[in-house]
């Protein structure tokens, strides 16, 4: 392995950063294994019978003030053994041992710690661990190897100051999108990445930008969330460069618009919805000039200050992406008739005018959208005595999930032909237009059917009054969505920091694979908390309510 880290994207990072975060002293900040100096980035490696040790001492003037000091430690795996990478864990427990007692200055793996006050113990995930620990008399500090019975020399990379010199989200902070041949687009959505509302422009690069590359064959998933490992993939895998991501802001839902209580002239109604205003925009990157047929890996990455000449920074969690190999699907985003779209649509090969197609689908689309208001505005929606039908949703919620459900039908996702058609059931091959979603145009394309949740959402938001029906189980024209584990699903879509806790039903997941279209209705039903078992059952459960609440006005 190569240990220059990557050109295109570092490079441009680091004349940035250097100007805003001096380089450290020059004094040698190490000696016989007793740290001077702090911030510090120490380089080693580890062996099953040679564990690494080091010593930081009390806080002195040098280190700002001589009371009990806050001590942030971490630990990367930058690189195993070449003959362990076949094998390797996400997992590996008690590689980082700290000690705060000067009656165990050797903390050993092999035998806990007498309690909680005389040290700490750090596995890794994905490469990375970290410990937090107050020094006050000192602290003593050992490193071993992830396969104590070898001695095949791991790389490791410690780092210690009183602030985290590196961080690691436990879950992705991108959720894919879509792509076409030579376009992607994927969307920051780590609730702590939220801009106010207000805001008119993403972050800078210089704050924090994506780290693409395409993905190497050797590629450990144990190890992808190791800074120094990212920083030491093969020299000749290039990174996406910065002037081919255009950012900008997005107000797509993702999850945060459904559901809400009908609008009320009662001052005391409660909404029960998070609106977007109060959540915040998310950032949203088009990534140009990638390679048809491509898969891709994506890192959201923010630095921090360059240590010892080396980059500290916050990493979060990779995802993959696939570029399509067929030339007549375009990605589309930010359709004012189409909100919640972001996906690639059917477009004539021979289409050069992005802008041309899409006033053919809102020409389409737009005249059933107004005949559906037309019809729903025949309901007294905002009569509080009459119109009130739910007390969790209303006309508005309505409205917006037939919309979804109409975008999803008029434009559909188009996608690649699979190898084996009879063998994914989410796709369908389009080859007759008379019979296809968009008869007005005259080619073949292969769609990745509507999640069957785009048809219930409207049936549980919309008055009862309009009778609409969904079939109860996927077939020719919907597809389920599908469960998956809380380590697999996209950013923003997680339950809890944790990644053996509950996963979900989701269209589809960090990994580039996709189940179904679902135009966020897959992350609406999960902040609502039902359970898919029960959509088909929405429709009577509205009507009990509607029951219940003219017993009320006849009471």
């Amino acid at each position: 392995m190569n240990s220059k880290p990557f050109k295109l994207t570092w490079i441009f990072n680091f004349s940035i950063l250097s100007s805003i975060y001096p380089s450290q002293s020059q004094s040698q900040p190490i000696i016989n294994n007793e740290i001077t100096n702090i911030p510090i980035i120490i380089q080693s490696t580890v062996t099953g019978s040679s564990p690494s040790r080091y010593h930081l001492p009390p806080p002195t003037d040098s280190h700002q003030n001589s009371d009990p000091t806050t001590i942030s430690i971490t630990l990367n795996i930058c690189n195993p053994p070449p003959n362990h990478s076949n094998s390797l864990q996400y997992t590996y427990q008690h590689l980082l041992i700290v000690s705060n007692s000067s009656n165990n200055i050797s903390p050993d793996n092999n035998k806990n710690l007498p309690n909680s006050k005389s040290g700490r113990i750090a596995s890794t995930w994905g490469g990375f661990g970290n410990i937090t620990i107050i020094n006050s008399i000192g602290l003593w500090i050992s490193i071993y190897s992830p396969t104590p019975d070898d001695d095949s020399p791991w790389s490791i990379e410690l780092g210690i100051d009183d602030q985290p010199i590196h961080q690691v989200n436990s879950f992705p902070a991108f959720k894919i999108e879509d792509t076409d041949t030579t376009n992607a687009l994927i969307t920051a959505t780590d609730s702590s990445l939220y801009i106010p509302f207000t805001t008119q422009n993403p972050f800078s690069y210089d704050f924090i930008y994506p780290i693409i590359i395409p993905t190497p064959t050797n590629l450990l998933f144990e190890l992808s969330s190791s800074l120094c490992y990212l920083q030491n993939l093969n020299q000749s895998i290039k990174s996406i460069p910065l002037n081919s991501i255009q950012s900008s802001l997005t107000t797509r839902s993702l999850g945060l618009n459904m559901p809400s209580s009908q609008t009320s002239s009662d001052s005391t109604d409660r909404d029960y919805r998070i609106l977007p205003k109060d959540a915040g925009k998310r950032t949203q990157y088009y990534i140009n000039n990638l390679l048809p047929s491509t898969n891709y890996s994506a890192w959201l990455f923010q630095p921090l200050k360059l240590v010892n000449n080396i980059q500290s920074g916050r990493l979060w969690p990779y995802v993959n992406f696939k570029t399509k190999n067929t030339n007549n699907c375009k990605l589309l985003y930010d359709l004012d008739f189409c909100p919640e779209l972001a996906y690639s649509v059917p477009s004539p090969p021979n289409l050069n005018s992005t802008n041309q197609l899409i006033s053919t689908y809102k020409s389409i689309i737009e005249t059933n959208i107004n005949n559906f208001t037309t019809v729903l505005s025949t309901y007294p929606c905002n009569n509080d005595t009459s119109g009130r039908y739910s007390f969790v949703t209303g006309c508005d919620d309505c409205k917006r999930s037939y919309i979804n459900w109409a975008c999803s039908i008029i434009l559909p996702r188009c996608t690649d032909d699979p190898p084996d058609l009879s063998s994914s059931s989410q796709l369908i091959l389009r080859n007759d237009p008379t019979t296809s979603r968009t008869p007005f145009f005259n080619f073949s394309y292969t769609e990745l059917l509507p999640c069957i949740s785009l048809c219930t959402l409207v049936s549980a938001t919309c008055p009862p009054f309009l009778s609409w029906n969904c079939p109860t189980y996927s077939n020719q024209d919907y597809q389920d969505l599908s469960y998956l584990n809380n380590w697999q699903l996209m950013g923003g879509q997680q339950t809890g920091n944790n990644l053996n806790g509950n996963g979900g039903f989701r269209s589809g997941d960090r990994f580039g694979h996709f189940f179904c279209n679902s135009l966020g209705s897959d992350l609406d039903y999960s902040r609502m908390g039902f359970s898919l078992q029960f959509q088909s059952n929405f429709k009577f459960w509205f009507i009990c309510l509607i029951g219940f609440w003219l017993s009320i006005e006849f009471i």
